[in-house]
């Protein structure tokens, strides 16, 4: 993002702002709000029981960050370390103060050939600490039970009680209607928009005020905030950790948090659109 730019006069113009003004207009069109049972359940208090089932649900044998722990190295030692993982997993989860070190994340580079030779022929494979997937999906499920009520039913994915193949449906209908027009002056245009790398290019800065727009409490935003903006990356290159990147924007992929935060933002675009 430019921050100074000096013209040829020369003029120099600064913006140090990090939000731009382009949320200011969705203020009056985003409007949706939560019911007091979905505000009552999603401001419950974490447990220790949580952490616990939701650390037996995952894959044990999954691969782990850089700890090299996995899922059921924690389940069968927990005896021994399980009180102190869970107690200073929680203490995020019920004070929005995470510790940093725990957010960190690899990214190691699978070929997609047998000798690559560019960027291009690599998959970026993700490898978070499985203490992090597992505060992840908890919170994940805290929202998942209560974005009906504050995401459009034009969007279904990962919405619960709605179904991604009714959009293809609705999607495949309008397209036949529009082809098969024959009469009436009133015109229609289908238009399919392809997101480019969706994810990376989610900007923090209009995350923070779709959550108050939505009418998130102050606990939440701070929680989903210091979760996304305490991220960090290193690369494996060679079986080697090179490099240490802190990103400025976008959602991790494969992280199961992520497409709820993702449909989040893509309801202020969806308000745009209804009110064009």
């Amino acid at each position: 993002m430019l921050s100074r730019l000096r013209e040829e006069n020369p003029i120099l113009i600064e913006d140090f702002s990090q939000t731009s003004s382009e949320f200011l207009h969705l203020r009056d069109l985003v409007s949706y709000q939560f019911n007091k049972e979905n505000l009552a359940n999603l401001e419950r208090e974490f447990s220790l029981t949580d952490f616990k089932s939701y650390l037996a649900s995952m894959k044990g044998s999954k691969a782990p960050g850089r700890d090299g722990m996995s899922a059921r190295f924690f389940e069968h030692f927990w005896d021994i370390v399980g009180a102190d993982l869970g107690n200073m997993s929680l203490n995020f989860l019920n004070s929005s103060h995470f510790l940093r070190k725990f957010n960190f994340t690899l990214i190691t580079l699978v070929p997609k050939i047998e000798r690559p030779i560019n960027m291009t022929q690599f998959r970026p494979f993700v490898l978070y600490n499985t203490v992090t997937e597992v505060i992840s999906k908890m919170m994940e499920r805290r929202l998942k039970f209560v974005l009906p009520s504050v995401i459009s039913e034009s969007q279904s994915v990962v919405v619960p009680n709605r179904l991604i193949i009714d959009n293809v449906l609705l999607g495949y209908e309008t397209h036949h209607f529009i082809k098969h027009k024959k009469m009436g002056n009133l015109g229609f245009m289908f238009i399919k928009l392809d997101m480019l790398k969706a994810y990376d290019r989610i900007e923090w800065s209009f995350l923070r005020p779709m959550l108050a727009q939505l009418h998130f409490s102050d606990k939440w935003i701070r929680l989903i905030m210091e979760y996304v903006e305490s991220v960090t990356y290193s690369v494996m290159i060679n079986g080697e950790q090179a490099g240490f990147l802190k990103p400025r924007r976008g959602l991790r992929q494969g992280h199961s948090l992520s497409p709820y935060l993702f449909i989040i933002c893509i309801e202020g675009f969806i308000s745009i659109l209804k009110a064009t």
